[in-house]
């Protein structure tokens, strides 16, 4: 299981998001689950993804979890 962030400091989250996106898609054997989300962190849009081989039995719960995660009120109170 991997999870990746695309920094968004400079303003350039979209094309680090596709270049890996290219990656995946030229490398994945079909082996690999994908799931992207965009977490919104006081205001900020956070491209983030979570990788995680197909065979592994906890699989689904990790997706889950990384929706729910994403899901998550993250702006500052």
């Amino acid at each position: 299981m991997a999870v990746y962030i695309c920094d968004s400091m400079d303003g350039r989250q979209l094309a680090r998001k596709r270049k890996f996106d290219l990656w995946f898609w030229r490398y994945n054997d079909g082996s690999i689950i994908k799931e992207d989300q965009l977490a919104i962190i006081e205001g900020v849009g956070i491209y983030n993804t979570l990788l995680v081989h197909k065979h592994n039995p906890h699989a689904q719960e990790l997706v889950e979890a990384f929706r729910e995660l994403n899901a998550r009120d993250h702006s500052s109170k």
